[in-house]
């Protein structure tokens, strides 16, 4: 994962995590800078966790998903 988030990953710099349960779990909504301001939703990330270690992380890259956790189209800065 490091290497992912270090390489390509880079261009989610800057980007807005909001916490949600996605089936049970934790999850987050992942909001990517907006050239016009704020940030713009981008997708559903969900974490999955056994004992102290991270097991699992599953990106959903649908924004139509925001409104199903609650979220918000967009943040202000």
């Amino acid at each position: 994962m490091a290497r992912w988030f270090s390489g390509p990953g880079a261009a989610c710099e800057g980007s807005r995590l909001v916490p949600v349960e996605a089936s049970g779990v934790t999850g987050f909504g992942a909001y990517r800078a907006d050239p016009q301001g704020g940030h713009s939703p981008f997708a559903i990330q969900v974490i999955e966790v056994s004992g102290d270690r991270i097991v699992g992380h599953h990106n959903f890259v649908d924004p139509d998903l925001f409104p199903i956790f609650g979220l918000p189209a967009h943040l202000e800065d």
